[in-house]
């Protein structure tokens, strides 16, 4: 998002954050509906290929994707492909964690994990 849309929508910002952090949780605690979603938006019928894909994908993603700002790199390289002005970028230039940081600080992500 934008800087200029973050600061004028922060409780937009908030609980686009909390959905997120909520829809890995759901990735990853409920293979039905983590292989649905695959199916659906990969477009994907064949079963074998959903199963190794939903297990790749649970074993890769996080339960929360702040704690280190180089995580994005993968991101930025895959953009830049199409964009190399873009390999110009740090992480932190285009990271803003307040808001998952809230998140944690509320205890959501812990009552998600039963942590």
């Amino acid at each position: 998002m934008r800087r200029s849309y973050v600061d004028m929508n922060p409780d937009t910002v908030e609980r686009l954050v909390r959905a997120y952090v909520e829809g890995i949780w759901r990735f990853r605690t409920d293979r039905a509906t983590g292989l649905d979603t695959l199916r659906r938006h990969l477009q994907l019928d064949d079963p074998e290929l959903l199963e190794d894909t939903y297990a790749i994908q649970a074993a890769i993603l996080e339960e929360v994707r702040w704690r280190d700002p180089k995580l994005i790199l993968p991101a930025i390289e895959v953009a830049a492909e199409t964009q190399p002005g873009l390999r110009e970028i740090s992480p932190t230039q285009i990271s803003e964690m307040t808001y998952v940081r809230r998140a944690d600080a509320s205890g959501f992500i812990r009552e998600l994990y039963g942590r």
